[in-house]
């Protein structure tokens, strides 16, 4: 997917707002590590301007993921919170749920890190994962 797709695969009416909201500087972050690509395979219905709102949201928490690493992590809530708010699905929500944890996790935030762990698992997926890092906070907590 070239820039001009991108661009306009993101400036959707469901992601116009956000889009709008983004700093110059958070916009170029999601050009070089959101998702540039989505599999025609995940697509499922179209709206009118080509994408489901399904993959609209998975768009985001993939691209969410990817700049995770990178340490833009108010970036990634942005993300992340509007994906939430995109999905009905148990799967995406797990998704996002724990890309929300891992976020504050690695910014020390423990309560909210925690908090998503547990939503995490009420989804009943990655919960190995959730409940390892739900530890790993807790050793944390307790040596505070």
């Amino acid at each position: 997917m070239n820039d001009q797709d991108f661009t306009s695969y993101f400036k959707t009416k469901e992601l116009l707002k956000l889009y709008f909201s983004l700093t110059p500087m958070d916009k170029n972050i999601l050009h070089r590590y959101g998702a540039q690509k989505v599999e025609n395979s995940s697509l499922g219905r179209q709206n009118e301007e080509g994408f489901s709102s399904k993959n609209l949201c998975q768009y985001l928490w993939v691209s969410a993921a990817n700049v995770i690493p990178q340490g833009h992590y108010f970036l990634a809530e942005k993300l992340l919170y509007k994906a939430l708010e995109m999905t009905d699905n148990d799967l995406d929500k797990a998704h996002i749920h724990s890309n929300l944890a891992q976020v504050y996790a690695d910014q020390n935030k423990l309560a909210e890190c925690c908090f998503h762990c547990k939503k995490t698992i009420d989804t009943e997926f990655f919960i190995p994962w959730a409940k390892n890092l739900l530890k790993r906070c807790s050793e944390k907590e307790k040596n505070l």
